[in-house]
């Protein structure tokens, strides 16, 4: 939030009331409306970037938690399938925010890829299924990435 900017806003509505209240006029009141708008933007827009930034935040722990299991390369996916759960719920979440909908349909798209990876079989064929199933994931989590660094 842009702390400044509010405080001058809210300062400007604070001198435009009072002048409204000494001088019942159309100026007083265009001014203390305005200002009104003002405080309001000030607000709402920080609000919004804070939101925005508590996404992308979010979102770079899981793919660092992703990045780190896939270093580890361990025989047993639980752990890799559960961060896919927790990937998926990010999508839920990113997809009802009222500033996604033109994003709407990547991300439908990419929980379809994240739950397909996440149900993949692994199989005995000299870890090409394994090898296959951290492909997925990564190029799934690097597309979400994107997506976020746009919102």
């Amino acid at each position: 939030m842009n702390k400044a900017a509010l405080f001058i806003s809210i300062v400007a509505f604070i001198l435009s009331a009072v002048w409204l209240y000494f001088e019942r006029d159309f100026e007083p009141l265009i001014s203390t409306v305005l200002c009104l708008g003002g405080v309001l933007g000030s607000w709402t827009y920080g609000r919004k970037s804070q939101r925005d930034n508590q996404y992308l935040r979010e979102f770079d722990a899981i793919k660092a938690r992703w990045l780190a299991e896939r270093e580890l390369r361990q025989p047993n996916l639980d752990d890799a399938r559960w961060l896919l759960s927790e990937v998926l719920d990010f999508l839920h979440r990113l997809r009802v925010e009222p500033n996604t909908d033109k994003y709407h349909a990547e991300i439908d798209k990419l929980t379809l890829s994240v739950k397909t990876t996440q149900n993949m079989q692994i199989y005995l064929d000299g870890g090409a299924s394994y090898s296959e199933f951290w492909h997925q994931g990564t190029e799934a989590i690097e597309k979400i990435s994107g997506i976020t660094s746009k919102i």
